[in-house]
């Protein structure tokens, strides 16, 4: 069995929430709701008001 670190440390290391901070992100699915397995991925809700201004790939 693999240990995948705590998503909280891993989305801190990668310096996602800094990095959207001017979308206002928030962690969402099942690592928050600790309901995750070890396939679970991490979802980032974040609102922009700009649509013509992102360019995510």
């Amino acid at each position: 069995m693999s240990m995948r670190p705590d998503y909280e440390i891993a989305v801190q290391e990668l310096g996602i929430i800094d990095a959207l901070a001017v979308y206002d992100p928030h962690i969402a699915g099942t690592p928050p709701l600790d309901i995750h397995t070890e396939a679970s991925d991490i979802d980032i809700l974040f609102c922009t008001l700009d649509h013509n201004g992102v360019d995510f790939h």
